[in-house]
């Protein structure tokens, strides 16, 4: 047996519009990844990078899954490596955090302008868990 379906119809009209006032450009990530500090070893290798991750949710977040992209100052990539936090990180505060990788080559001497050639790391958040307690329950502090 064959139900035939209405069709819906739906407007543009009745969509609604983004005002004047609002961003485009405004960032609604709910995890983020700043305050990014190299740490190096002999002939400018990488040792290892701290960073910070702020939770800008309303909700804790836990079990974060990053993933390392390095790359030298050409912009060629050199290395990788991924990481698990399993800390929580309750809504609006932010937890530092190190990741160990060696990465030979990471930033080389330029002795043409007597200065560093500076690599990058590229942090991506691949995928996170967020609580089922809101900022207002004092479940979050336990």
């Amino acid at each position: 047996v064959i139900i035939p379906v209405k069709p819906n119809k739906l407007s543009l009209i009745s969509l609604p519009k983004i005002s004047k006032n609002e961003s485009l450009k405004k960032d609604n990530a709910l995890v983020q990844v700043f305050d990014v500090f190299y740490s190096y070893g002999f002939k400018g290798n990488l040792d290892f990078l701290e960073f910070t991750i702020k939770n800008l949710n309303n909700y804790p977040v836990r079990n974060i899954k990053l993933f390392f992209v390095y790359k030298n100052y050409k912009g060629e990539v050199i290395s990788y490596s991924s990481m698990k936090i399993n800390k929580s990180i309750l809504p609006k505060l932010a937890l530092q955090f190190v990741n160990s990788h060696y990465v030979r080559h990471f930033r080389q001497w330029d002795s043409r302008t007597g200065k560093y050639l500076e690599g990058e790391v590229e942090i991506r958040i691949l995928d996170y868990e967020i609580g089922r307690t809101s900022i207002h329950s004092g479940l979050d502090l336990l």
